[in-house]
């Protein structure tokens, strides 16, 4: 089986390059942001403003209107005086709004993520309606733009034959509404539109995702070099003074190769002091570019043909040439069990079967160390097994 993996060094460039991408600034976003909310005739209006990186202007606030009680909406050109009047004072926070059936049940917003509810008449408060435990993270994590409003802005109450609606400004997360039945729920205003809790599917979540991606990426690689060592230190250690020379000649070779790639770069991107010296170096990078473009192809893939090269010596000297190769397959398909072992409980916490980020972290802290011990464990007695002699 013939199995390609990237080059260190490769991958060290995409990591740079993406590193760098995400450092340019986030994309294009245009959206509106809701603020204040008025009641007029059991129609419901908010006021918000433009929010976005690419207007050239904002021109003043937009208006919308709700008839059924902030679920759906639709913008207006020119509400009421006495509309314009109440979205032009300002809210204070901590003002509870009380219903008129129920006098003694209230709500108010605090400079907090929550909706509070008084049952009292407001001389106690509990909270009503929070965002769920590590939701915030994955908003952050896929809003595009400066991020998610998660503190409320404005609050106010629509009373129907129903029952009592509790409308909540969210910024650029549209409305929040608390229907009848007790249930919360948001809706979009415009381009004012929630942010998902979660992610819709497994491929969603793992664009989301993207930082822990390549992370993963790399862990998996750099483990199954690890496992790639572990395997030719422990046939080194249980061979004979002859194949111990021809092992250790192959592994210098990729070792050598390794620490020429950083001095190559490190030769090019610098420029002595001392004046010979600086000469010296401007007149080979400048006279001999040609050669130092092939140059820079031959180390480049030096590192990833030796240690291929290294795979090849050990699964030739092995006694057992099958359990050679399987060694270096061992590697490989342990290499991708952690990858997935390692994304998976990432994966969970954006679809919401894992609520809180941390944990996930723990878990796939956990679950990667458990593979990489088993990985070594199973690679060393495959590789003991490997050299020595076949009994006949």
């Amino acid at each position: 089986m013939r199995t390609k993996h990237p080059r260190f060094s490769l991958l060290l460039l995409i990591g740079i390059t993406f590193s760098f991408l995400s450092a340019c600034g986030p994309p294009g976003y245009n959206f509106i942001v809701v603020k204040k909310i008025s009641v007029s005739k059991n129609i419901v209006y908010v006021r918000a403003s433009q929010d976005c990186n690419n207007c050239q202007t904002i021109e003043g606030f937009v208006y919308y209107a709700s008839h059924d009680n902030g679920q759906t909406w639709e913008e207006v050109t020119s509400p009421t005086n006495e509309v314009l009047q109440i979205l032009k004072q300002k809210q204070n926070k901590q003002s509870p709004v009380c219903i008129l059936v129920e006098t003694k049940v209230c709500y108010r917003i605090t400079y907090k993520e929550q909706v509070e509810i008084s049952n009292d008449g407001g001389v106690t408060w509990q909270s009503d309606w929070q965002i769920p435990a590590g939701r915030k993270d994955y908003m952050q994590m896929l809003f595009v733009g400066p991020g998610p409003t998660i503190i409320p802005f404005d609050i106010q109450v629509t009373e129907s034959a129903i029952g009592h609606f509790v409308v909540v400004a969210m910024g650029n997360q549209g409305v929040l509404v608390k229907s009848p039945d007790g249930n919360w729920n948001r809706y979009a205003v415009g381009l004012a539109v929630p942010t998902p809790y979660q992610a819709a599917n497994f491929r969603e979540a793992t664009d989301v995702l993207s930082s822990e991606l390549y992370s993963t990426i790399l862990i998996a690689f750099c483990s199954f070099l690890l496992l790639s060592f572990w395997a030719w230190v422990t046939i080194y250690i249980k061979s004979d003074k002859m194949l111990r020379k021809k092992i250790l000649t192959s592994c210098l070779v990729f070792l050598f190769s390794i620490v020429i790639l950083p001095s190559y770069y490190i030769f090019l991107s610098s420029s002595p002091n001392i004046g010979w010296l600086e000469s010296l170096h401007y007149y080979i990078i400048s006279h001999f570019r040609y050669i130092i473009a092939g140059a820079r192809i031959i180390i480049n893939i030096l590192p990833f043909i030796s240690f291929w090269v290294t795979w090849l010596m050990v699964i030739r000297i092995s006694l057992n040439k099958d359990l050679g190769l399987l060694t270096l397959l061992l590697s490989v398909v342990f290499s991708v069990i952690l990858y997935f072992c390692i994304l998976l409980p990432f994966q969970l916490w954006a679809l919401g079967t894992i609520s809180v980020y941390e944990t996930a972290l723990v878990i796939s802290w956990l679950v990667g160390i458990i593979v990489v011990l088993i990985a070594l464990i199973s690679e060393f007695r495959i590789a003991v097994l490997a050299i020595r002699p076949i009994s006949k």
